[in-house]
């Protein structure tokens, strides 16, 4: 089994839309750019961006005292293959989602050397469907697909919430510290809804009503905004993701609400409450094994 420290972002770059648009954009626009040279591509799709990933694990998990099998296995975000109805999606409750490019190249300095720049532009409000998570045993390879056999949902579909957020891809040099480099600010928090962990072996599950994520001291007007900053780049020994900063300087303060255990008639058992989760600094590194 591979080591998987972060999945999160995985289906975002790789997801992909039945039709596709290219819009041109009209002086207005191109004058907010703040520089003239370059390229911009706005992409519009007809409706949301959606797809169903699945990861294969090819050697499976070799300790046969845990019930290892060694044969292959996969992880699916989304529908697995019909089964479901939530599949990983991104969409804008405002309007269609626009997905704006903006490509330049630059000389870089003698120490950091020159590099491709592709700033994403994406709409303000943006709900992410992580799809129903399921687990499964690995078809034979065949073309372009796969395929898995006898998928078992343990995860029901999350939502997150998010607005105000800059995303940057640096190809050559990475002077901003990694290929990828996720910022900004979630306004009133980060919320996530829909978490219910399908306990299959037991026949119940563990359910919550929302998880809620705000920086730890509130802001001006009391409003408790969710402040981010993490890049992402590839090391020798593996992918690697930098929490540069996950709430301000003191980390955050997480809210679980209507935390239950049991079947879908189980009532709640209260709420939890973190507070000062830093994880400011923390790398965290995924590779193979």
């Amino acid at each position: 089994m591979k080591k998987i420290s972060c999945l999160g972002m995985l289906g975002l770059i790789l997801t992909s839309s039945p039709t596709w648009a290219l819009e041109a954009l009209d002086d207005e626009v191109l004058s907010s750019l703040t520089g003239q040279d370059g390229l911009t591509i706005s992409i519009l799709p007809t409706g949301p961006i959606q797809a169903d990933v699945i990861y294969h694990d090819n050697d499976g998990f070799d300790n046969t005292l845990l019930g290892g099998t060694k044969k292959a296995g996969a992880i699916m975000l989304g529908t697995a293959g019909g089964i479901g109805t939530n599949p990983l999606s991104l969409s804008s409750g405002s309007a269609n989602i626009n997905v704006i490019l903006d490509i330049d190249t630059d000389a870089g300095t003698t120490t950091t050397g020159p590099f491709l720049n592709i700033g994403v532009r994406l709409p303000q409000d943006l709900t992410i469907n992580t799809g129903d998570i399921w687990v499964g045993a690995s078809k034979q390879k065949t073309g372009v697909t796969r395929g898995v056999a006898n998928p078992t949902k343990i995860l029901d579909n999350m939502q997150f919430y998010i607005s105000n957020m800059k995303t940057n891809i640096q190809l050559g040099a990475t002077p901003q510290g990694g290929i990828l480099k996720l910022s900004g600010i979630f306004k009133n928090g980060l919320t996530i809804t829909g978490y219910k962990l399908n306990d299959i072996g037991g026949g119940g599950s563990l359910a919550l009503d929302n998880i809620s994520i705000a920086n730890s001291t509130p802001g001006q007007f009391g409003i408790t905004n969710l402040d981010f900053d993490i890049t992402a780049g590839v090391a020798p020994e593996g992918l690697k993701l930098n929490v540069n900063k996950l709430g301000d300087t003191n980390g955050f303060n997480a809210m679980i609400w209507g935390a239950r255990a049991g079947d879908a008639n189980a009532k709640a058992f209260g709420d939890v409450e973190l507070n000062g989760v830093n994880l400011n600094g923390t790398t965290l590194t995924v590779s193979g094994h």
